[in-house]
């Protein structure tokens, strides 16, 4: 932030807003700091970072993360449930060869 202050760069470039922070408050804070120094967030998902960016992509964000420990549960629960059918057709194979 420093070099922000004293003016060293005027843009700091991503390849998307969650790249700074999945966290809102993080990520408007950046904003808003960076901003008072003059400085400009550009990324190559959303282009130039405005107040609404902040808004929108933070509540997203944190609806993801709300949503991640569910979301786990469900994947291992599907991957669970291909184990048990390639195990139950690996059983009926063995079966025919008998």
């Amino acid at each position: 932030m420093r070099d922000a202050l004293n003016r060293r760069f005027d843009v700091v470039l991503a390849e998307s807003l969650d790249q700074f922070s999945r966290d809102q408050e993080d990520t408007a804070g950046l904003f808003k700091r960076l901003t008072f120094a003059g400085v400009n967030i550009v990324t190559i998902a959303e282009g130039d970072i405005t107040h609404l960016h902040i808004g929108f992509k933070g509540t997203m964000n944190a609806l993801f993360l709300k949503d991640l420990p569910r979301k786990h549960i469900a994947d291992c629960a599907d991957e669970s449930r291909t184990a048990s059918r390639l195990a139950a057709s690996a059983t009926d194979i063995e079966s025919s060869r008998r």
